[in-house]
């Protein structure tokens, strides 16, 4: 084999592993971005989470919702035309840009025990909103993990 087809196949090779980790980097959930994160950096006390660094597509606001809320109430709260997701005894985030949904995450629980992930739209447990709208530069929450039974939770509450 010559020295061009050896460079055109390692070419060929190098494209395929970049698309590769590019596709594998996309389906990546914000959820499993944070606590991957939050597994490698946590040292026992709250860590700072900022949500546009977990992001790879353009945003200009979030909602963070929690059960129970309407679908009017995300309409409202993020200035939209319509909602038509499922909210049945759900929670999670909506990302919008220019009042377009441009990514959503649902974190599923059962209600019966501590959710694995969870991000919460009141700071103290005693202000309970069940949404918040937070924008690109002001997405900032604390992040705690707890180890119980084997299990680690990760829990975020906004900083402000």
């Amino acid at each position: 084999m010559n020295m061009n087809k050896k460079m055109v196949i390692v070419g060929i090779i190098f494209i395929v592993v970049l698309a590769c980790i590019i596709i594998s980097k996309r389906k990546e959930s914000l959820s499993f971005k944070i606590t991957r994160y939050m597994n490698n950096n946590y040292t026992g006390n709250k860590i700072e989470i900022e949500l546009k660094e977990f992001t790879n597509f353009e945003w200009d606001k979030v909602l963070i919702y929690e059960y129970p809320t309407s679908a009017q109430e995300i309409v409202e709260a993020l200035g939209i035309d319509k909602y038509e997701g499922n909210l049945d005894l759900m929670s999670g985030v909506i990302f919008v840009k220019e009042d377009k949904i441009v990514y959503e995450e649902i974190f599923k629980q059962d209600y019966v025990s501590t959710p694995r992930f969870y991000i919460y739209a009141s700071k103290k447990t005693s202000l309970y909103e069940n949404n918040r709208v937070f924008t690109y530069e002001n997405s900032q929450f604390e992040g705690l993990k707890k180890d119980d039974t084997g299990y680690a939770y990760y829990h975020l509450r906004p900083s402000h």
